[in-house]
């Protein structure tokens, strides 16, 4: 373990270095923290010290002039790259023609007949504008279908920011074996957590057994398929899913793929067909909007016509769930998303980000290696994270093992050296990033490992 001392040290030189070559973005978060609480617009970007005035490819510029490699991505709807001209073109072209109508157009049916051609299993869907948005309207539907109220998740697993999701995604209670609820947050009604079952990720045996407790009131098990904000984006065993699909199935509770992330990046199949596991319901964000705000949720056809296609004069029938929204289906997004979708059919850009990810990994495993450092490179497809233990990482209870002044320092190194990667959060890679972007990666990990080795172990 690194000392505090040493690390502190670190991370100042760090800090200062950074305020040194980033004035203006230092002088616009004054400004910002008067009108933006904590001077951002989310929570994930509270930690960063800059603020950026350009993104296109693979690369940031900051309002100071400085060029970063992008290792965030957007946190994951970039699969091309920022500002791709296939999409940026896309847009541009319907942006005459109206931005939010209230009216369908044949670009979202354009686009739901291509999601489901590519996911045969989204066989019914509804657009929506985020993830967090699909995931608590997908949760609606398996209540209303099912007539149950409760809802099962995994402990680490993120579904958004609703009330029904935030709980046991950072933070965990109980026993490995027999977690409990614990609320991420304040402002969660004790009434939403008394409806949540959490169950220990990765181990059937131990899930089995919670299930079979509440069948009886549980309408869903909700899960991301590779866990990727606070688990690193660690493949799970197979035979796990394969098993869990038919618990669900043998009981009638419906089991929900948060795909938002997985969604056309593990794939255009997505992780249906990765793992070869079919759920009830889906949900996507992120790339399916070709980096602008789309969500949705579908799946099997006859729950979504028994309780989402609304009854003749009665939008709001005590038989179906009500769903609508303002920017629902805008002719801008349902346009990116089909150029997006269309370049990754077309093209290898999937197969491209993945190789660049790898490329990372690999040298970030042989720079930890050569170090002695303890630390954990995790991720699969086209994301990548770096965790400080030594525990191998299959669950949140390892990946809170982990260090997270060196993975502060991590990130603050990279910065410095002009690549952005998020503390303690896994990154992304994209077509556009280059080997020329690899290289640089890893020539600024190598110096910024070696420093934290060097501040004592």
């Amino acid at each position: 373990m690194a000392t505090t001392a040493g690390l502190d040290v670190l991370t100042a030189d760090y800090l200062a270095g950074l305020a040194e070559k980033t004035p203006g973005s230092h002088a616009l978060r004054t400004q910002a923290e008067l009108v933006l609480s904590g001077g951002v617009s989310s929570h994930f970007k509270a930690w960063q010290p800059f603020y950026v005035s350009k993104a296109e490819g693979s690369h940031l510029t900051d309002v100071d002039g400085n060029d970063y490699v992008d290792l965030v991505m957007g946190f994951g709807p970039n699969s091309l790259g920022h500002s791709p001209a296939v999409v940026t073109a896309a847009v541009r072209a319907v942006l005459d023609h109206g931005t939010s109508l209230a009216v369908a157009t044949p670009l979202e049916v354009e686009l739901a007949q291509t999601i489901s051609r590519l996911v045969p299993s989204m066989e019914q869907m509804r657009f929506v504008v985020t993830g967090t948005e699909a995931t608590m309207m997908a949760l609606r539907t398996a209540r209303a279908f099912t007539g149950r109220a409760r809802v099962a998740r995994f402990e680490g697993h993120y579904h958004g920011q609703h009330d029904g999701a935030l709980a046991s995604v950072a933070h965990v209670a109980g026993s490995e074996q027999r977690p409990q609820v614990v609320a991420d947050g304040a402002g969660i009604p004790q009434g939403v957590l008394d409806d949540l079952v959490v169950l220990p990720w990765n181990d059937i045996d131990a899930v089995a057994p919670l299930v079979r407790e509440t069948v009886d009131g549980l309408a869903a098990i909700i899960l991301e398929p590779v866990p990727f904000s606070n688990i690193g984006g660690v493949e799970p065993d197979r035979e796990f899913l394969r098993a869990l699909r038919e618990l669900t199935t043998r009981h009638r509770t419906l089991l929900v793929f948060d795909e938002v992330i997985t969604g056309f990046r593990l794939g255009l199949g997505g992780a249906a067909a990765h793992f070869g596991v079919t759920p009830d319901l889906h949900v996507f964000g992120k790339a399916v909007g070709g980096g602008f705000p789309v969500g949705v949720f579908g799946g099997r056809r006859d729950v979504m016509e028994a309780v989402v296609r609304p009854r003749p004069g009665d939008p709001h029938s005590a038989e179906t769930i009500f769903q609508s929204g303002t920017f629902s289906g805008a002719p801008p997004a349902m346009a990116a998303g089909l150029a997006m979708l269309r370049e990754l059919e077309r093209t290898d850009a999937i197969a491209v980000a993945d190789a660049r990810a790898e490329a990372i990994r690999a040298g970030w495993r042989e720079i930890v290696a050569e170090l002695g450092l303890q630390a954990q490179v995790t991720g699969i497809s086209s994301w990548l994270g770096i965790s400080f233990t030594e525990r191998q990482i299959r669950t949140l209870r390892d990946a809170l093992t982990a260090d997270r002044a060196r993975a502060r320092a991590f990130s603050l190194g990279l910065l410095a050296g002009g690549v952005y990667l998020a503390p303690s959060h896994p990154g992304f890679t994209s077509s556009a990033h280059s080997e020329h972007d690899v290289r640089r990666v890893l020539d600024v990990s190598a110096d910024v490992l070696a420093r934290i080795a060097a501040a004592g172990c």
